[in-house]
């Protein structure tokens, strides 16, 4: 019986071991969850902490595009506001290594971005920044972004490049020449009537005497503008646009130069 009964308690205790090395592997992984996911919140996107008007970038170019080549249809605007971007014509998703780059092909492709009041902006009034990433490929002509038609009265604010110039133009025009190499950000800083524009973190525009523009109602076009300035007859690539409702800071620049810069 005194033999039968150790065993008993033998077992017992192997049982409540079990349990409770169950129970804290059980709480230790939650733990480990909770830290992980803790953690994850200090890996944010520095442009979405920004509240954007519009936000497009390589994880939103039309999810059904996987293979290199695939067709475009969409841009998914990951703001708040779903303004999500229609391919107008030949676009592509074009594949550099694991990154993802629409790629506008044929003479007049773009992304046309419905009206909305929140991409109204007035140049020489308002407040607002303008970010951008190229691709891999050197564009000669064309518009990045573009709130405009071809009328100089019309130019609500837009990015272009021509030839050996690239600027923005919302009434006046303010340029500069193109920095050599490829895959370059733009941030593009409006407070009111004064214009900066930083090329991967180096000031290359200050312009303190931006015209005063009326708000138009056409739609944003990325790529070209809906009468021409395509980008495709480059075969242009871009993988990153936003506008912010706001002349970012200097700390914020850094931040988003920090995660978004190539170069």
């Amino acid at each position: 019986m005194m033999e039968q009964q150790l065993i008993t308690t033998t077992m017992r205790d192997k049982i409540i071991y079990i349990l409770l090395f169950m129970s804290f592997s059980f709480y230790a992984q939650g733990d480990m969850l909770l830290a992980s996911r803790q953690q994850s919140l200090f890996v944010s996107d520095a442009i979405l902490v920004l509240d954007p008007d519009v936000y497009y970038n390589p994880s939103s170019i039309d999810v059904s595009a996987v293979s290199d080549g695939d067709t475009v249809t969409t841009w998914e605007d990951l703001g708040a506001n779903g303004l999500d971007a229609t391919a107008i014509n030949s676009i592509e998703l074009n594949l550099v290594g694991a990154e993802r780059m629409a790629q506008f092909n044929g003479g007049n492709s773009y992304f046309d971005v419905p009206e909305s009041s929140f991409l109204e902006k007035q140049m020489g009034t308002d407040n607002f920044t303008i970010i951008l990433r190229e691709g891999a490929v050197v564009q000669n002509t064309g518009y990045y972004i573009s709130k405009a038609d071809s009328n100089v009265s019309n130019r609500e604010y837009g990015l272009y490049i021509s030839g050996n110039n690239k600027g923005l133009f919302g009434g006046s025009t303010t340029s500069f020449s193109p920095t050599d190499g490829t895959r370059r950000l733009y941030i593009v800083i409006i407070t009111g009537a004064t214009v900066d524009i930083w090329v991967d973190g180096t000031q290359v525009v200050t312009d303190d005497s931006v015209d005063t523009v009326a708000i138009q109602t056409q739609s944003v076009n990325i790529g070209g503008r809906s009468d021409g300035g395509y980008m495709a007859n480059d075969g242009a690539q871009m993988d990153l646009i936003s506008i912010i409702p706001s002349a970012i800071t200097n700390e914020e620049r850094l931040e988003i130069e920090a995660q978004f810069k190539i170069n």
